[in-house]
């Protein structure tokens, strides 16, 4: 459905019609209006993450129609796109931004969000809620048509954008830490990479990362990993690779020293001095641009698997900037 302006159109939509502003009933009653935490989207508080993450949105045990329900296309339930969390347990705020959309590790339009059918906008505002459903009806014996649920697609932070209203910045203040977590197969290739914010309490930045794989000359197993929301190059970067018969984790601190071909920055650009034969880089001013690339082959990182019973080896990557 299209975006409703609810200041031109659908006055009459709602359960209860009024032709004035609601006030209290003397100018010294102690009682509020309305609940913050009871109004769909704006601003609101609440005490901890998990509360956050509990803000309830439209379910039905039908073809899904909570976005229709609302009727400004933003929104179902309490949950409105754009609207703000304060939580006191992490003294922050956070933005409720669709996964892929807004600038939330992606940046798909509102147009392209809407084109979406409710219930894949409706997971995208709740990723992990229960009762979404779509308009598909399944027989099941003893219980005749039932609707079929839509699938848990994420986690219950992929929505929620940890904003610095003090200084502007969509990441609080101080390091920006980002987690990967790489998975490698029986042939020691490297098999999966997924940044991930283990707790879900945005300790780790899983917005905006690209990740790839590729094959050096001499046989180099890159991961490849692009910042688009740094501007300038990591401080450190640690890995922590997996031994899979005494659950430990060997610790290698990637470094400048001997490890040239399997540690580096491509895609750097080079400006020279003028008048001179000196060159600077763009790598603290514009590093979204550039790619790190670790060579994760075995004898690197010194992983280890388990032959019986099987037990591929992982290994988690912190990039802190």
């Amino acid at each position: 459905m299209a975006y409703n302006k609810p200041d031109k159109q659908n006055y009459n939509a709602g359960e209860i019609q009024f032709g004035n502003f609601m006030v209290p009933g003397v100018n010294t009653d102690e009682h509020g209006v309305v609940h913050s935490f009871n109004i769909n989207g704006g601003i609101t508080e609440m005490p901890t993450i998990a509360d956050r993450n509990e803000i309830p949105i439209k379910t039905y045990s039908g073809e899904y129609i909570g976005f229709t329900e609302n009727i400004d296309g933003l929104s179902s339930g309490r949950r409105r796109i754009g609207m703000l969390v304060y939580v006191l347990e992490t003294q922050k705020h956070y933005q409720l931004l669709p996964k892929g959309y807004f600038g939330n590790n992606g940046d798909g339009t509102l147009e392209q969000f809407q084109a979406l059918p409710e219930w894949e906008r409706a997971r995208l505002l709740h990723p992990e809620s229960d009762g979404i459903n779509t308009d598909q009806m399944n027989f099941v014996p003893g219980q005749g048509p039932v609707a079929e649920a839509y699938p848990i697609t994420g986690e219950a932070a992929d929505c929620w954008v940890e904003i610095d209203l003090i200084n502007a910045n969509p990441v609080s203040s101080g390091p920006t830490k980002y987690l990967a977590y790489v998975t490698f197969s029986v042939a020691e290739d490297v098999e999966s990479i997924t940044m991930v914010d283990p707790a879900g309490d945005d300790k780790y930045s899983v917005k905006n990362v690209s990740t790839s794989t590729s094959i050096g000359g001499n046989g180099e197993k890159f991961a490849e990993f692009s910042f688009g929301d740094e501007a300038a190059a990591p401080s450190s970067i640690v890995i922590l690779a997996s031994n899979m018969i005494t659950s430990e984790y060997k610790i290698t601190s990637l470094n400048g020293g001997g490890d040239d071909k399997q540690y580096v920055i491509a895609n750097a650009s080079m400006t020279q001095t003028e008048g001179t034969d000196k060159y600077t880089s763009d790598i603290f001013t514009s590093f979204a641009n550039a790619t790190i690339k670790l060579d994760l082959t075995k004898s690197n990182i010194d992983y280890v698997r388990r032959g019986f019973p099987t037990q591929e080896a992982h290994a988690y990557i912190i990039f802190t900037f």
